[in-house]
């Protein structure tokens, strides 16, 4: 190929590069070598080998950034300021271990996958919690963080990984308490009861989430009361002896208790005393 022809697909800056390199000085002709073969030559064995080591690595490399995501929501989940209730609901979410009709199915309890409500698409955690119309208009109905999602997700966890990092704390509170609800309501229905409306299903799930916070606020304990340090007992000056003496109650009342103990001027117990009581 020359300077002046044209390179086709090869960019000039690597046509020039490629003829600078040099050439044997022999005469040989070009052979194909299969390099991961001993005797370079290619065997259907020799390319399944190949194959399945790259695809080891593949699914190592898969597993390694599943970890690493897994391990980030967990740490989350576990931080949120929810019921530990929702917390162990939204873990076996994201698990894929609630009891929806896939799941029983696979498991042979049921016969079919489908969605008691809308009997089209396959119940799952995802289609329960997020993709299903009347989930939706629940959402619909909350702030619009939740509603510029869409539905484009393949799974729940990819939904989940999709908001860990777009929400903010609030948020992410809000959002597993609405799935909680959600899941309760599917509950519900299928054992007899009715459909709340989307929009107090919404409302209801910002009420709970204050109301659980204004507990933990209640039930938060203070800091502490900086209480002086006790003053450290001195014995007597001189030849003198020193008394120190105590009483207390107990059981509101019902009985006292009183003791005394005499010390010299080295700290030694001269005399003690300890004595039950009467009523005060």
């Amino acid at each position: 190929m020359g300077q002046g022809e044209n390179f086709g697909y090869v960019s000039p800056f690597d046509a020039n590069a490629i003829l600078q390199i040099p050439l044997s000085r022999r005469v040989v002709q070009d052979v194909i070598v299969w390099s991961f073969a001993k005797r370079g030559k290619y065997t259907v064995r020799s390319g399944y080998f190949v194959a399945k080591q790259l695809r080891k690595d593949e699914l190592s490399n898969e597993e390694s950034s599943k970890q690493g995501i897994m391990g980030s929501l967990w740490s989350r989940l576990w931080k949120a300021t929810i019921p530990n209730k929702i917390k162990i609901f939204s873990w076996r979410a994201c698990l894929d271990i609630l009891p929806t009709q896939d799941n029983l199915m696979r498991r042979r309890v049921l016969a079919s996958a489908r969605c008691c409500f809308c009997q089209q698409e396959t119940e799952s955690v995802l289609h329960v919690l997020w993709s299903y119309g009347a989930s939706q208009d629940v959402w619909a109905g909350s702030v619009g963080r939740f509603q510029k999602l869409g539905t484009a997700q393949n799974d729940f966890l990819q939904l989940v990984s999709d908001l860990m990092v777009k929400l903010s704390s609030e948020e992410w509170n809000l959002f597993w308490v609405i799935c909680w609800q959600l899941w309760y309501q599917r509950n519900t229905v299928i054992h007899g009861g009715v459909f709340q409306h989307p929009s107090s299903l919404a409302k209801r799930a910002v009420d709970y989430l204050k109301e659980y916070s204004n507990a933990q606020d209640t039930l938060r304990v203070s800091d502490p009361i900086h209480v002086p340090a006790q003053q450290t007992w001195q014995p007597p000056q001189g030849s003198v002896f020193k008394l120190n003496f105590d009483g207390a109650c107990f059981d509101d009342g019902a009985a006292s208790g009183y003791g005394a103990v005499i010390r010299n001027e080295k700290g030694e117990v001269m005399a003690a005393i300890a004595e039950w009581g009467g009523a005060v």
